[in-house]
């Protein structure tokens, strides 16, 4: 059976409700952009807080820079999808491009440490207090569970295990009297308005497939997306050197492999 795919674009200005309307993706308008201190993430949870999702159908929700990151069309993720799909049920596809900043550290939050100093202190006290007690900069994550920038597509079930938690994010820094609030409202170098908060809620879906790989899913090739600015491009077999031997490390076990990585990022890094 064909599976219903349904696949949304976010419209913030003239100019982007024009390319969505161009695109062949749905709309999902935030042109009235109420609070844009959440980024992606105020229109996409006004869509689950409001929409009843069909429970057979996988979602996404995408930016507008969704083609520019990653060359894929809205025909590309749906064929993606679907042909995953066809070779054994799947829950999750994911679409994340800047695979260096996947590839070349343990996991998104180290990569997010290093860019932000005092992330991984934030995002490990706003996790344990959702009963979540990890070491979050020693977790190994390789493609196979990192996720930027929320492009993903995924059924119901896994989109509510990630509305739960993001939610609890979402009103833990929205409370002004909470602990970590100074914290996650952090304003970090990416940008101005560009809190911290938005990059931890950008890091749970990786999160959820670390924790409940029960999930099955679907990667589409990374490296063939857009890669970030880092000195990293400039060697990319290297990256995708460290990815397998993250994939090989989580596969196995063999500490090997895991010493071999952390001496190809420690020159990298370096």
């Amino acid at each position: 059976m064909t599976p219903d795919i349904r696949l949304y674009q976010i419209a913030y200005d003239a100019a982007s409700l024009e390319q969505v309307q161009q695109s062949g993706f749905l709309l999902l308008d935030n042109q009235s952009n109420e609070r844009p201190d959440w980024y992606e993430y105020w229109p996409i949870r006004r869509f689950l807080l409001q929409e009843t999702l069909a429970e057979d159908a996988f979602y996404g929700f995408f930016s507008p820079k969704l083609t520019a990151k990653t060359q894929l069309s809205h025909a590309d993720l749906c064929n993606f999808v679907r042909d995953s799909n066809a070779k054994g049920p799947i829950d999750v596809a994911l679409f994340s491009p800047q695979p260096d900043m996947g590839a070349n550290f343990l996991n998104v939050f180290e990569q997010a440490e290093v860019f932000d100093p005092g992330f991984v202190e934030a995002a490990s006290a706003f996790l344990k207090a959702q009963g979540i007690d990890l070491p979050l900069a020693q977790l190994v994550m390789d493609s196979r569970q990192i996720v930027y920038s929320n492009y993903f597509v995924a059924r119901p079930v896994f989109w509510r295990k990630w509305f739960e938690l993001t939610e609890a994010l979402f009103l833990v820094a929205e409370d002004a009297f909470h602990p970590l609030h100074a914290q996650l409202n952090f304003n970090t170098t990416y940008a101005a308005n560009a809190n911290r908060k938005v990059f931890l809620s950008e890091r749970l879906a990786s999160l959820l497939l670390y924790v409940q790989p029960q999930f099955k899913v679907a990667v589409a090739n990374p490296f063939g997306f857009g890669w970030s600015m880092a000195k990293f491009r400039e060697t990319p077999h290297d990256t995708y050197i460290n990815d397998a031997l993250k994939r090989a490390f989580r596969d196995t076990g063999f500490p090997q492999y895991m010493d071999a990585f952390r001496k190809m990022r420690d020159k990298l890094i370096q």
